[in-house]
């Protein structure tokens, strides 16, 4: 039985100020992830009467893209909390409406890295994509390297050599044929059928909203809210409706939940899984 939903939010600031809000501060939070490069990971929240002091440390223009503003959302039950996001701040404003402050934050995984990475440098043609992979991620600031699996393998960078000038996060995308993704400020390369390796989050009915509904091959199920799940892993359904039950891998988790001890708020945990046609395949670091 999951009861007393918990959060924490650590927010350090570009002068390594640390923030810290916690309940009994009511939070409304939308938290988007997937494995698809080509959209990044995103949050945003709205908190209800900060501390004056905290409203205005936690003011931000969007445009400060060179600033960085990292924050690591914390979620779950109880004691038990769980990372669900760790990226940037991209704006950040108060105002107040009758006799309530709010406090908004949009945030971004990976953007920061986007938007300030340059590179220029010189492949040659006996690059392993793997290592020309590496050295573009190192040109992207606050960025780790994760599980680089499928194009990643491949024995060579290109046919021949060449300079590559630009954006790295670009680069990378055009090499792996756009199937690397940030998760939690950190790169990974994962072909379709490819998942992390790790225990398997067991999708049971006790826990689903909704049994799996199909649609434009993914299975999507509403969950009460499941803070333990991680994309690029294994999800397994168990259902009562027994046509989709079995493994698939999880190619986004979107949360949607209010935290407040005035009123219970709903949480809802939708989880996409991909349907591929060939088998799962794990890939370790």
């Amino acid at each position: 039985m999951k009861f007393l939903r918990n959060y924490e939010v650590r927010i350090t600031t570009p002068n390594g100020f640390a923030i810290s809000i916690t309940p009994p501060i009511t939070c409304t939070m939308e938290v988007d992830s997937g494995v698809k490069g080509s959209s990044l990971s995103n949050a945003s929240l709205t908190f209800i009467n900060l501390s004056p002091n905290t409203r205005a440390r936690l003011g931000k223009d969007k445009f400060t893209k060179v600033d960085y503003w990292q924050i690591i959302i914390m979620a779950g039950y109880g004691k038990t909390l769980i990372e669900i996001f760790r990226g940037n701040i991209q704006e950040s404003y108060s105002y107040k409406q009758n006799t309530e402050w709010y406090t908004k934050l949009e945030c971004y995984d990976g953007a920061y890295q986007a938007q300030n990475g340059f590179m220029s440098e010189t492949f040659t043609k006996d690059t392993a994509m793997k290592d020309a992979i590496t050295q573009c991620a190192k040109n992207l600031p606050q960025l780790l390297v994760g599980v680089l699996g499928g194009p990643a393998t491949a024995e060579t960078e290109a046919s021949r050599g060449r300079v590559i000038i630009g954006n790295p996060y670009d680069e990378i995308q055009k090499m792996t044929n756009n199937q690397a993704f940030i998760a939690a400020e950190t790169l990974y390369v994962l072909a379709d059928n490819e998942v992390m390796s790790g225990a398997v989050f067991v999708l049971s009915s006790e826990d689903n909203k909704t049994t799996p509904k199909r649609r434009d091959g993914y299975l999507e199920v509403d969950r009460i809210f499941s803070p333990e799940l991680k994309v690029g892993r294994i999800a397994e359904i168990r259902s009562l409706e027994e046509k989709y039950n079995g493994q698939y891998k999880i190619f986004g988790i979107k949360h949607s939940a209010t935290f407040s001890q005035a009123e219970a708020g709903d949480a809802t945990t939708t989880v996409s899984l991909f349907i591929g046609d060939k088998p799962l395949q794990e890939i370790k670091s």
